[in-house]
């Protein structure tokens, strides 16, 4: 219930962006980036409810970056609420993460750990979100979700995109973006 609401405060933050939501289990069809904001409030209240098999998280992830890719949202995260740690090393189909990584989308983890598995870094989703320079949060309570989503909130509500041509002559220098701003992080 905890992350249910933190889900829904988080998107109800994050203005008027398109959103999917993508639970990892089979029972809850196919739905699209052309969804209405009430429809995918609804959707998170129903998230668990509904009995269905459990899927691979990279591959709801891999999912998820194909959907907006095909939007062809020049910028797009993916946003994964994780109750527990997934073993990097149980088996996946290799051509996910590099179709991941192919959409552009930054894939950021808010996941809960457990005493016993704070310190493993054995982890695909540490590993997938380093991959896309997405951020990984880890909390040690699911009373910590809200917070942890209000901060990522904040922080995508801020990010922007650059563009720039570079000149055809030769290189006058190095390009310097975000350098006059203060708080500015430039990921490229």
């Amino acid at each position: 219930p905890e992350a249910r609401a933190a889900a829904r405060r988080f998107v109800e933050r994050i203005g008027e962006r398109p959103v999917v939501l993508l639970p990892l289990s089979g029972a809850e069809g196919s739905p699209s980036l052309e969804a209405s904001r009430e429809e995918v409030l609804d959707r998170i209240e129903a998230v668990g409810t509904a009995p269905g098999d459990a899927v691979a998280p990279l591959e709801v992830i891999a999912r998820a970056a194909a959907e907006l890719a095909s939007a062809g949202a020049p910028f797009s995260a993916v946003v994964v609420v994780a109750a527990g740690p997934v073993d990097a090393s149980a088996p996946v189909r290799g051509e996910l993460l590099p179709r991941i990584i192919a959409s552009g989308a930054s894939v950021h983890v808010v996941q809960v750990v457990a005493g016993a598995d704070a310190g493993s870094g054995d982890d695909l989703l540490r590993v997938v979100a380093g991959q896309t320079r997405g951020q990984f949060t880890t909390i040690f309570s699911p009373v910590s979700f809200p917070a942890a989503l209000d901060r990522l909130a904040d922080r995508l509500a801020i990010e922007m995109m650059v563009q720039y041509l570079a000149p055809s002559g030769p290189r006058a220098g190095d390009v310097r973006v975000g350098v006059k701003k203060p708080g500015a992080r430039v990921i490229g």
